[in-house]
């Protein structure tokens, strides 16, 4: 039998959502060991680690050398948020003033 071959968008979604579900269940295996203030703490510092890490990774698949004002950082922001995102997590930034960008869902 033939080995399926997945398409880049389907293949995107699945290991998005192969992280989302490691990230969900690292989290909620340690809320169950060490308590939700903890595990936030932790969490938070993870994400401020990693993230230095995966902007550098994304600078460089984007072909980015340097950032020097707010309006340069939505184009390669975007791009990056959509790699790192999958289609079923719905939510976008929205931009209501100079230099602000803001969550929505």
């Amino acid at each position: 039998m033939p080995i399926k071959t997945p398409e880049t968008k389907q293949l995107k979604e699945l290991l998005n959502k192969g992280w989302m579900t490691h990230d969900a269940m690292w989290f909620y295996n340690c809320v169950q060991e060490i308590g939700i203030e903890k595990a936030n703490k932790i969490n938070r510092a993870a994400v401020k680690a990693v993230s230095a890490v995966e902007m550098k990774r994304m600078k460089k698949a984007l072909g980015v050398t340097e950032v020097k004002a707010f309006d340069e950082l939505v184009e390669p922001f975007e791009a990056s948020m959509y790699i790192v995102s999958g289609d079923f997590m719905k939510y976008k930034f929205v931009y209501p003033g100079q230099n602000v960008f803001n969550f929505d869902q």
